[in-house]
Order: C-alpha cells, then sequence, then structure tokens
C-alpha cells in the first residue's frame, strides 16, 4: 500500500533578497534541486527541494525580500525518500 504524500513548505533559511526563482508551479522536483538563489549579507544561499513532488505554489519573486523561515513555495505529494520511515522523521532513533 503506498503512504500518501505529505506538503512540504520550502523556507528560506535566512532573511535576504531573491536574486532567482529557479522551479514553476506545476513542475516536477527533486530530492536536493535547486529552487531559488537568495542573496544575504553579500553570500549567495541555494535554496533547495528538502522531497521529491511537484511544486504547486511559488510564493516568492526575484527582488522579493524573504524573512528567516519564510514559505517560498510548496510542494505538495512529497514522498519520503525509500527506506525512511515516519519514525525515522521524528528523530525516535537517534
Amino acid at each position: 500500500m503506498a503512504s500518501p504524500g505529505h506538503d512540504v513548505h520550502i523556507r528560506t533559511e535566512v532573511p535576504g533578497v531573491i536574486l532567482s526563482v529557479g522551479v514553476r508551479e506545476g513542475e516536477h522536483v527533486t530530492e536536493g534541486q535547486h529552487v531559488a538563489l537568495l542573496e544575504s549579507m553579500k553570500m549567495e544561499i541555494p535554496v533547495l527541494v528538502e522531497k521529491a513532488g511537484r511544486v504547486a505554489k511559488v510564493l516568492g519573486r526575484s527582488g522579493d525580500w524573504m524573512g528567516a523561515g519564510q514559505v517560498l513555495a510548496l510542494v505538495e505529494g512529497a514522498q519520503r525518500p525509500l527506506g525512511s520511515t515516519a519514525h525515522d522523521e521524528q528523530g525516535a532513533d537517534r
């Protein structure tokens, strides 16, 4: 039986300005794929997808200011990597 997908919010780690957005709504993305490039304190910080799925919504555009932890995009139907369990995600095995 297949496990249902999860919605994943792609968040910025630091405050900064979006230099570029590398995905479009409806696009399928893979784990580790580049979503956007953020400039913070004169450094370029890549924003990456944590889990594969389909981009449901892109909330930021080039030139937008994003605060730390702000949602940049929503990926729906994101699947856990093979071999991962909900128990593992909670860190109970560590």
